[in-house]
């Protein structure tokens, strides 16, 4: 794993709304090391998206359109 890289979506998975910053964090910690290059290049994508975007996949019930941004999603949502 490239640790600036690592350290780069760390970064921004800081994003001033604690409970989404919990979730992304979770998944960083729990999955980042292990994905594959597809599920990581989907993880800094949804790492682009707004806040409002991601509260919406998170909490507000408006799903993503993409299959695969949906199983991240999911994915994240799952994690303990």
């Amino acid at each position: 794993m490239d640790r600036m890289t690592y350290n780069r979506a760390k970064w921004h998975c800081r994003r001033g709304v604690r409970e989404l910053d919990v979730l992304l964090e979770r998944y960083l910690e729990q999955c980042y090391p292990d994905a594959s290059a597809k599920e990581l290049d989907q993880f800094h994508q949804l790492l682009r998206c707004e806040d409002s975007v991601l509260q919406g996949y998170f909490f507000g019930g408006s799903p993503p359109t993409s299959n695969d941004r949906r199983a991240l999603v999911d994915k994240i949502s799952a994690l303990r």
